[in-house]
């Protein structure tokens, strides 16, 4: 079984570490004002290397620690999806506009008050 699995995930002679094993931690609790992050991920290594506030503690070649502020450090709630464009509501369809002549002779299409038929500008 062992060798079935070598032959659907093979890897470089030269490996030291599988893709399993390649691994980022972060911790942090309330009472520190620093979050620790170990990582042996390249695309984490090379982020934190170019993070000015980023404060290599240590490292053995191959995984890193490092210590960030607090407020560097964000849990997202997931991906944020392009809002579509709503239509606008009925009441804003319905809406008169102004229609006043502007001072440079084009007309005004701010929505009008309903006494008197104008825009605030307009009235």
């Amino acid at each position: 079984m062992l060798e079935v699995f070598k032959e659907a995930t093979p890897q470089k002679e030269n490996a030291t570490d599988a893709a399993a094993e390649r691994e980022t931690v972060i911790t942090w609790s309330d009472a520190d004002q620093v979050v620790t992050i170990t990582t042996s991920q390249q695309r984490q290594i090379t982020q934190l290397k170019k993070n000015s506030a980023a404060v290599l503690l240590e490292t053995d070649g191959t995984n890193f620690r490092y210590e960030l502020p607090l407020g560097m450090i964000t849990i997202r709630k997931g991906k944020k999806v392009a809002s579509t464009k709503k239509a606008p509501s009925t009441a804003m369809k319905n809406a008169a506009k102004c229609g006043a002549k502007k001072a440079d002779g084009s007309i005004c299409q701010m929505v009008a008050k309903k006494d008197t038929g104008k825009c605030r500008w307009h009235s």
